[in-house]
């Protein structure tokens, strides 16, 4: 049982690998880290993984390179999306429901978001909606907010553990709604997520 887990999990670990043509072993390197490291509130904490076998320059490298189909010349938001494409297909095969066990897949779209108080160079940072819970105080930051596509188990084992899937993230300017960010979101990657859900 355990030999046939395994073979799944390096399968995976595969598939994911070619997906990234630049610095794959570096950015499979940062994943591990990241999956690691839930509570690492600095990418200088994720460069001292022990998961993470390179120097902290290779991080700059590593995002620098995501995505990316050529080195030579930056890509376009198109080109980066397609490319993320992939990856958010391999995640929704992956998390697939058996068909057998229940008629219908459920998601979730939200907007979080990512607080940039201080980093007054930051492009299009604004006043966003951030939960608060200090009396008195406005449910509001200042940084960037992010729709969140996720996909939500449906077994009761699986929603004990409180876990999901985030599926694709997409970044809401400030002069863009969440709401229709999502909408569009959904629409957009249900063209990838419609084979492995069978929809």
């Amino acid at each position: 049982m355990i030999e046939i887990i395994v073979a799944k999990f390096q399968t995976f670990r595969h598939r994911l690998f070619q997906l990234f043509p630049y610095r794959a072993g570096a950015t499979m390197d940062l994943i591990d880290a990241v999956s690691a490291m839930t509570t690492a509130d600095s990418v200088v904490k994720l460069s001292l993984s022990d998961l993470f076998r390179r120097t902290y320059s290779s991080l700059t490298d590593v995002l620098n390179s995501l995505f990316r189909t050529n080195l030579k010349t930056l890509p376009t938001d198109e080109e980066r999306q397609k490319q993320a494409f992939k990856v958010t297909q391999l995640l929704a095969e992956k998390c697939a429901p058996n068909p057998s066990e229940k008629d219908f897949v459920l998601f979730a779209i939200d907007c979080t978001a990512n607080p940039r108080i201080y980093a007054s160079k930051v492009e299009d940072r604004a006043s966003v909606h951030a939960p608060n819970h200090v009396p008195g105080q406005k449910p509001i930051t200042i940084g960037h907010e992010y729709s969140v596509l996720a996909y939500l188990p449906n077994r009761a084992e699986d929603r004990e553990l409180h876990w999901v899937v985030p599926l694709s993230v997409r970044r809401v300017r400030s002069d863009q709604s969440g709401p229709r960010v999502g909408l569009k979101q959904l629409k957009k990657e249900n063209r990838y997520i419609d084979a492995p859900f069978g929809w």
